[in-house]
């Protein structure tokens, strides 16, 4: 009763809480943000200048409560390399550059793998570009030990003629725009490799919860009073198994990632010979079939697929995000009894 009163009266900060007592589960965690996506509560990516060590209550810029995610949540990361930077933030303010970063925090804890899963989920987007960051990890991490030495050996600052100290002039790291430019696809698939949800808007979690779009695009849309019922999906592939059947015929299994889960598709021999290429991990795809259900498994059985097109591979792109052509095609379109 307690917890169903602190949802129903507090649903930022149970969350919040939630979030925070399933961190380092992905699995939970993706369930998590779909929730909180379902009661319309913002979930933020983590910032070096806004997150704490775990999930917070924040804003987003126009004043609606949010959940702001921590940083010592992505995987990989932890608190032990986290705190420097959230400790030197509190005493001296958010940082304005890579620079400045490296000169007030000590980041001796803060190895590549670290420092580039942190780039990755968009912790340091307000320090530069991801792709630009990525290919900068390098001379990030010298001139972090670089200053790390001048601190051990007090040499951060020197006395000039006119008797004032002034900082040991070090190296600064430029941020080329020349850059690679990460796609959307890119950052949709790291956000849930480290952190186990999407947490960037892109075209799929748009479309879970609108009523005008027949496809769908979370797990717990489907059910088992749909057996048999002929949907259509959108996900990403997240891990395919080729295999044979008794007599000797080809078909695949595939996990598509939905917002709240995965379901399998299973793609038969005639099915898998017409959409050859498309059943590759991290593959953004339209499914239709019907759903199958045995035991408490369900899956649904592939008629047709095609690849799911995100707002970067095209141009232009609409003010959805994706093509209108994207939504709506009649051979593919979910029946209305599909919803209940």
């Amino acid at each position: 009763y307690w917890t169903a009163y602190f949802k129903a009266n507090y649903p930022a900060e149970y969350m919040t809480a939630v979030l925070n007592c399933y961190k380092g589960n992905l699995e939970k965690v993706g369930n998590i943000v779909e929730e909180c996506r379902r009661l319309k509560i913002p979930v933020l990516p983590p910032n070096i200048n806004r997150s704490d060590l775990e999930c917070i209550i924040d804003r987003t810029p126009d004043n609606t409560p949010a959940i702001c995610f921590g940083l010592a949540a992505v995987k990989n990361v932890g608190a032990v390399a986290t705190r420097p930077i959230i400790q030197a933030r509190r005493e001296g303010g958010p940082f304005s550059s890579v620079n400045e970063l490296c000169r007030r925090v000590d980041l001796r804890g803060l190895n590549r793998r670290i420092l580039e899963s942190l780039i990755k989920v968009g912790a340091l987007d307000i320090l530069g570009k991801r792709g630009a960051l990525l290919a900068s990890t390098d001379r990030i991490m010298a001139l972090a030990n670089k200053e790390a030495h001048l601190r051990e050996s007090g040499q951060t600052t020197m006395f000039d003629l006119f008797g004032q100290s002034v900082p040991t002039p070090l190296g600064d790291v430029a941020l080329g725009e020349e850059q690679w430019e990460v796609s959307t696809r890119e950052k949709l698939a790291w956000e849930k490799e480290l952190l186990g949800a999407y947490l960037s808007e892109n075209p799929i979690s748009s479309m879970a919860y609108r009523t005008d779009i027949q496809a769908i695009a979370s797990r717990d849309q489907i059910d088992p009073e749909m057996r048999d019922k002929r949907v259509t999906l959108v996900g990403q592939t997240s891990s395919v198994r080729n295999l044979m059947s008794r007599d000797g015929r080809n078909f695949a299994i595939a996990s598509l990632e939905l917002l709240g889960g995965p379901v399998d598709i299973l793609i038969w021999t005639d099915v898998l010979k017409q959409t050859e290429g498309l059943w590759q991990d991290g593959k953004f795809v339209w499914v239709t079939g019907k759903v199958r259900v045995r035991g408490e498994e369900l899956s649904i059985s592939c008629e047709q697929a095609k690849e799911f097109r995100m707002p970067d591979d095209q141009q232009p792109p609409s003010s959805l995000g994706v093509s209108p052509d994207q939504y709506v095609e009649p051979k593919l379109a979910v029946t209305p009894d599909a919803y209940h």
